[in-house]
């Protein structure tokens, strides 16, 4: 249920943490809180006055929230670096490179990336390839959000 926020309408957000809280098992209620400090609501920490000010949290629902982008057709994922990294490995072929098959491999990738700039200037870049998998996946998370 923990997942479900990111899809959530962010005002809601809060909403759905405090439904959560009410019925979360024992054992699972620091993982719960660390979310709620962490993602949602921030954390209460004591001030000389002897009053609590709340801090917000370090990454805010707009932050990570993805019900817009999964409505809108958007990307999956607002980490990009993930993508990448992902592809990278792939161009790498195995964990350990050395540093010359790491140059190429970067080097390689560069040569990608400005033909997909130079193709997208001139209108040729096809649109991003699909699988019927993910189509269907994708539809389907569209629809529960809608």
């Amino acid at each position: 249920m923990v997942d479900g926020l990111a899809f959530l309408p962010v005002d809601k957000v809060k909403d759905g943490m405090a439904y959560l809280r009410t019925v979360t098992p024992s054992a699972a209620a620091p993982l719960v809180e660390y979310f709620d400090t962490t993602y949602v609501s921030g954390s209460v920490g004591a001030i000389q006055t002897g009053g609590v000010r709340r801090q917000l949290p370090k990454f805010p629902p707009a932050t990570w929230n993805v019900l817009e982008a999964t409505v809108n057709g958007g990307d999956r994922t607002n980490n990009y670096a993930e993508g990448w990294n992902n592809h990278l490995q792939h161009l790498v072929g195995h964990q350990h490179p050395s540093i010359w098959r790491l140059i190429e491999a970067l080097q390689a990738d560069n040569a990608e990336a400005s033909t997909k700039m130079l193709r997208h200037s001139v209108g040729t870049l096809s649109p991003k390839r699909q699988t019927n998998e993910t189509r269907a996946y994708t539809n389907s998370v569209c629809r529960l959000c809608v």
